[in-house]
C-alpha cells in the first residue's frame, strides 16, 4: 500500500510540473495600507500630497509599490480624484506601482481597503460619488465584485467586524471582492 501511494504521489507531482504548475514567482516589496494628508496620514509633515508620497517611496531602495488608502469619510471627492491622478502620474510601468484608493468603514464595524474603484464610495451627504450605507458591507462587496478592476483587503480585522463575515454563510460577492488581509498590524499612528 505504501509503495502504491508513493507511486501515485510521484505521478501527480510529475504531471503538475509537466503542465507548468512549478512556475517561479516574483517577490515585490512595499506597503499596501498607508494614508496621506488627504485623511489622517503624514503626521511627520514632510510630505503633503499623494504625489509627493509616491515619489518619496520611489526613492527607497526597497519599495516596488506603494498603496495609499485614505479614509473615505475624511476624503473629499475632489481629493479622491486628485489622488487617482497622482497615482497615474507617479506610476512607472515596469519599475514602480502607485495605487490610490480608500479605506472604507468605521472602526467599530471594520475597515476595508479598496483599490481599482474609480469613484469615492461613502455615506456622508455630499462626500461621495457612490452611496453605500456605513454598515452595509454586503452592498460594498457587491459594488467591488461588479467592478472589472476593483479589489479589497480587510484592514486590521476582528471577528465581529464586517457584519460578522467570518461566521456568515458563504457569500460569493465577498469572495470575489476580497483578495487578502494582514496577518499582523503595526502601531496605528506610528511615524517610524
Amino acid at each position: 500500500m505504501f509503495l502504491y501511494r508513493f507511486i501515485i504521489t510521484i505521478s501527480i507531482s510529475l504531471c503538475f510540473s509537466a503542465y507548468g504548475y512549478s512556475q517561479q514567482y516574483n517577490y515585490y516589496f512595499g506597503d499596501i495600507h498607508t494614508h496621506s494628508s488627504y485623511s489622517d496620514g503624514n503626521d511627520d509633515h514632510i510630505l503633503t500630497t499623494p504625489y509627493e508620497d509616491f515619489n518619496y517611496a520611489k526613492k527607497s531602495l526597497h519599495f516596488d509599490f506603494l498603496g495609499i488608502s485614505d479614509h473615505n469619510h475624511m476624503l473629499s471627492p475632489l481629493n479622491f480624484h486628485k489622488g487617482l491622478n497622482d497615482a497615474d502620474s507617479a506610476n512607472e510601468n515596469g519599475k514602480f506601482v502607485c495605487l490610490f484608493g480608500i479605506e472604507w468603514g468605521l472602526f467599530a464595524n471594520g475597515h476595508v481597503v479598496i483599490y481599482g474603484y474609480d469613484s469615492l464610495i461613502g455615506w456622508e451627504p455630499g462626500n461621495y460619488d457612490v452611496y453605500n450605507s456605513e454598515t452595509d458591507y454586503a452592498g460594498l462587496f457587491e459594488k467591488i465584485a461588479a467592478s472589472q478592476s476593483a479589489f479589497a483587503l480587510l484592514a486590521h480585522p476582528s471577528t465581529k467586524h464586517f457584519s460578522n463575515l467570518i461566521s456568515s454563510d458563504y457569500y460569493s460577492d465577498a469572495d470575489e471582492a476580497i483578495v487578502g488581509m494582514p496577518y499582523r498590524s503595526g502601531k496605528a499612528y506610528s511615524t517610524d
